[in-house]
């Protein structure tokens, strides 16, 4: 991947377009999924676990509200799944001619999507994301060691700063404890 050498710019109008992006996401799931998480009853293992995890994308697309830039892997990850369920489930069924009224009901709430399409910068995202070198594994060198951090000791300084008060000093691999003689004898 080639690194950029100068990111993409995100106008200020895109920056208050994925806002309204993030209201429409979290605003929605707020008012309908809210709710039901403190009164139900008893879910099945799988519809906690949906109920849970939109109230808790709900929150991060509202935190999106501050942070816009910041946030946007949290609209892409909803683009991504809502895409993935049209194509691997709405669409199947309806090319075979069995879409049925909850797969019918629950296509058109999953079509919303095309909301957040709209208001993601696809080129800001796309260069950040997806053609701007990742980050590194290991360091530039592994043949040379990382430098060792000085102490006190070598920098020509007393490791004690206060009376009473101890202080470990890296000498080469050994740890020495260096106390303060007038505390130990009680001045």
């Amino acid at each position: 991947m080639k690194q950029l050498e100068h990111p993409p710019v995100i106008a200020l109008w895109q920056i208050n377009l994925l806002r309204v992006g993030y209201v429409v996401m979290g605003g929605g799931l707020a008012v309908f999924k809210w709710p039901l998480l403190f009164d139900h009853e008893p879910w099945s293992l799988a519809e906690g676990t949906v109920e849970c995890l939109l109230v808790g994308m709900s929150l991060l697309a509202l935190l999106g509200l501050r942070y816009p830039v910041r946030m946007l892997p949290i609209l892409l990850f909803e683009v991504t799944w809502k895409l993935m369920w049209l194509g691997v489930v709405a669409l199947p069924s309806w090319l075979d001619g069995t879409l049925d009224a909850a797969t019918r009901e629950q296509t058109g709430k999953v079509l919303w999507v095309a909301i957040i399409i709209a208001v993601i910068p696809w080129r800001f995202a796309v260069a950040t994301w997806a053609t701007a070198a990742g980050d590194p594994w290991r360091s530039a060198s592994t043949s040379r060691p990382l430098p060792r951090p000085s102490t006190p000791v070598e920098e020509g300084r007393s490791p004690v700063t206060r009376p009473g008060e101890r202080q470990a000093a890296r000498a080469g691999r050994e740890l020495i404890t260096i106390e303060n003689p007038l505390v130990d004898k009680g001045f």
